[in-house]
């Protein structure tokens, strides 16, 4: 009766699929150059991994994730698009006095752990803000 019972419980431990709740990797970003100043930028992180309520941080100074678009995780079989790995589309915001240069992408699974990937994007000067149009004086348009 033992025996029948190991055996069983072994069957059990290799059929049944295990929670991946652990960042394996996080290894490329797109598009790599943001500019300074861009309200609404989006990056596609690519890495293994990646679970729902996965979070990402962007190192530096002047990056705010979109608090109305949280992070949406794309597992390798679900992607159409041929790629390899898991995906995370990311949406945040530059603001015009950000640091400039390479920046760091650190994905959190739910669990606590989490991979950084190194220098994976890079901020760089972007275009001035529109000013503000004075009282009478007419909006900016195309």
């Amino acid at each position: 009766m033992l025996k029948s019972v190991c055996k069983l419980v072994t069957i059990l431990l290799v059929c049944l699929p295990s929670a991946a709740f652990a960042v394996d990797a996080v290894s490329g970003a797109s598009r790599r150059t943001q500019a300074t100043n861009t309200p609404n930028a989006a990056i596609w992180i690519v890495g293994r991994g990646f679970v729902a309520g996965s979070t990402v941080v962007i190192s530096g100074n002047g990056i705010a994730a979109l608090p109305e678009r949280a992070p949406l995780i794309i597992q390798e079989e679900e992607r159409i698009d041929g790629g390899r790995g898991d995906g995370i589309a990311y949406y945040f915001s530059i603001a015009p006095d950000a640091d400039l240069g390479p920046r760091n992408i650190t994905v959190t699974a739910p669990d606590g752990r989490s991979v950084t990937g190194m220098a994976l994007i890079e901020i760089v000067g972007g275009a001035p803000p529109e000013p503000e149009p004075g009282p009478g004086e007419p909006e900016p348009g195309p």
